[in-house]
């Protein structure tokens, strides 16, 4: 049983200001399903975004998050989780002060190709 990314792509990563952890990376199998758990501070989020080629699961395992789908808002806490079907505009934002952990789960997609310029290595530690 595979425990997580073998691939050199496993690795602790910032997208924008979040700290994203590489869990399962699409260069480990033959779907191209990757995992990626993100460490976002309060009030973070990405801007608003599509993905036109998959659809995006996200899971909350702490904090509470406020998503943008469509247009319709949701909010979303420890244990909830989340579809955001293939080409529709979505975007979070980190609504508890103690900042929020979500995986995401895309499939067909190679996340990290798509602006690898903002993915520099983090340096150990939780995002405040």
């Amino acid at each position: 049983m595979t425990t997580g990314a073998s691939s050199s792509d496993r690795r602790d990563l910032w997208f924008l200001n979040t700290r994203v952890l590489i869990r399962i990376s699409y260069q480990d199998g033959g779907d191209d399903i990757s995992v990626l758990e993100h460490w976002a501070g309060f009030r973070d989020g990405p801007p608003l975004h599509v993905h036109q080629s998959e659809d995006e699961v996200f899971q909350v395992l702490a904090g509470e998050v406020r998503f943008r789908v469509g247009d319709r808002e949701q909010r979303a806490k420890a244990g909830d989780i989340l579809l955001v079907p293939q080409g529709t505009p979505h975007t979070y934002r980190v609504e508890s002060p103690e900042g929020g952990t979500l995986p995401d789960h895309h499939v067909r997609a190679r996340v990290r190709a798509f602006c690898p310029g903002l993915w520099p290595p983090s340096r150990a530690g939780r995002v405040t």
